[in-house]
């Protein structure tokens, strides 16, 4: 049997509780039941996911040219690690551009993410939503003849986006719900493949895949705006209702690089929201940045020992800012 043109899995007509469900009367359209209720009434059912060494395996074994998409907000160490794994020729392409203010500087992105993070490979930068850069992509695949390209990152990473808007001819789900690719998807065009493939997926969630309230909100609906505290002593700012950020016995400055539609909050000494969760202590020093994993991340202009609450300690890092 066939399989979903948006989603990638294969269909079948007997199970309705299974991914890949869709009518006998409807199986002309291609289009799973799962994949039509997100497109038309935007209703998300969690699935079940491709794990990431599956995912590298089949991009490693038939891609002639892969494009690892990352937005600014999801730029950290287990996303880099993974692009490294990746063996075919390939290129770090940063996505959804648009959010960032007009005047953003890419050479310092560029330079930062050689020196941070050791990447060597060609960086293109995209906004799919405004078509810039889209001709970038098509010169590199005509440049190197490639007949197999794919596209990967992590979910949410703006992959399904760009084929909509690279080619016409494409149905595929967009959503900020993870996963909506469950398996890889091909395009045919003239002289090569476009193959969407399924999302990677951080080793440990933020958010749980239910959780979808908070995860519309991932992505931000206007430019990126930071946010900048001065926080007094054992201040602490509430992150999305996940994590807890508080400030030791001096104030401190840090600036926050979130989607505007997360919801901050500050709160005081007093008051015990998320005290019950894991409690990592850190010494941040001048521009550097906290990064959380899959939400974005903070950067200190002092040197000042914090405390974070969270679910789960391995959602952290730090690294030099580029700002």
């Amino acid at each position: 049997m066939s399989k979903c043109l948006s989603c990638g899995i294969p269909l079948q007509t007997t199970d309705e509780n299974k991914e890949g469900y869709i009518l006998e009367k409807v199986l002309d359209k291609q289009i799973c039941r799962r994949c039509y209720k997100l497109q038309h009434y935007g209703i998300f059912k969690p699935a079940k996911v491709m794990s990431n060494e599956k995912i590298i395996a089949k991009i490693n074994e038939k891609s002639d040219l892969t494009f690892f998409l990352v937005d600014l907000l999801n730029i950290n160490f287990e996303v880099i690690q993974t692009f490294f794994k990746i063996s075919s020729p390939k290129v770090l392409v940063i996505s959804k551009v648009d959010y960032l203010p007009k005047d953003f500087k890419y050479q310092k992105i560029s330079a930062w993410l050689k020196q941070e993070y050791g990447i060597t490979e060609e960086i293109i930068y995209l906004s799919s939503k405004k078509n810039y850069h889209l001709k970038a992509l098509e010169d590199k695949i005509i440049k190197l003849k490639a007949h197999q390209v794919y596209l990967s990152g992590y979910t949410n990473a703006g992959k399904s986006s760009l084929i909509n808007a690279w080619q016409e001819q494409a149905k595929l789900t967009v959503s900020n719900l993870p996963n909506t690719t469950l398996d890889f998807v091909q395009l045919k065009n003239l002289n090569y493949t476009l193959i969407d493939s399924p999302g990677f997926n951080y080793e440990t969630n933020l958010f749980l895949n239910n959780e979808t309230t908070y995860l519309k909100q991932l992505n931000p609906s206007s430019y990126l705006r930071p946010i900048t505290y001065q926080l007094k002593p054992y201040t602490s700012i509430i992150i999305a209702d996940k994590i807890r950020l508080e400030n030791g016995p001096d104030k401190l400055n840090i600036v926050c690089y979130f989607s505007n539609l997360l919801n901050l909050k500050k709160v005081y000494q007093n008051n015990n929201t998320l005290k019950d969760l894991e409690s990592v202590p850190f010494s941040l020093k001048n521009n550097q940045d906290l990064v959380i994993k899959g939400l974005g991340f903070i950067t200190s202009k002092s040197n000042r020992d914090i405390k974070v609450y969270l679910s789960d300690s391995h959602l952290l890092e730090i690294r030099n800012s580029f700002f």
